[in-house]
């Protein structure tokens, strides 16, 4: 009889996921995840790790590490002042390196790379899932398991949230980035941010505060 943690290990190799993914070199994953190219997944606790920015005019961006659903642990790794300047940015991003390499340390981190999401359209499709946006609302239809997720965009009115990004593991998690671009109000001190929306795609799981699980098929 398998325990949890072997059953986990089992179900993502059937999915394809080798086992050099899942333990991969700490500080190659690491500097993936500092520069934003990455979403990391921890299939025994359901938790994703991911890059947040948001951009101040004139200054930069500054960055943080999340983790979602609890970004109780969010790590802080650049202030915008702290990238002006090239020689800057590359030393805000060396200690970052540092400091996210010791966080996943001998953690079972699957990296799921970023799919681009078509320019101005509202829907994209991969194998296996259908992510549409519409009115600042996500519908995700995934094929296995088989549900339908419905969740509204909680932002502020004067943002307009734009998909860029998507982070698809078949099976278990789906992570959309969204821009939220405040258009001409940034002249009123609005500043642009992108975060991403986390889905537990495994059958059962627990829907967040903003998301419900609008139908369930059959198989």
């Amino acid at each position: 009889m398998k325990g949890p943690a072997q059953l986990v290990c089992f179900m993502l190799t059937l999915l394809g996921v080798s086992r050099r993914a899942m333990t991969q070199d700490a500080t190659s994953l690491a500097a993936e995840l500092v520069r934003g190219e990455v979403m990391a997944w921890n299939a025994s606790t359901r938790v994703a790790s991911y890059r947040a920015c948001y951009s101040v005019e004139g200054m930069g961006e500054g960055c943080s590490l999340e983790n979602s659903p609890s970004d109780s642990s969010a790590m802080e790794l650049w202030l915008p002042s702290e990238t002006g300047e090239r020689a800057d940015e590359e030393a805000a991003m060396a200690r970052a390196l540092e400091r996210v390499s010791a966080r996943i340390e001998g953690q079972t981190l699957v990296r799921i790379a970023a799919t681009i999401w078509p320019d101005k359209k509202q829907k994209v499709v991969l194998s296996g899932i259908t992510v549409t946006i519409k009115k600042n609302v996500l519908v995700v239809v995934a094929q296995f398991p088989r549900r339908q997720i419905r969740r509204k965009i909680v932002v502020d009115r004067r943002w307009t949230p734009i998909p860029e990004r998507v982070f698809f593991l078949r099976g278990e998690v789906l992570g959309v980035e969204i821009r939220n671009d405040p258009g001409n109000a940034y002249l009123e001190g609005l500043n642009t941010n992108w975060k991403l929306e986390i889905f537990d795609l495994r059958s059962g799981a627990r829907a967040t505060d903003n998301e419900r699980r609008i139908t369930r098929h059959s198989s």
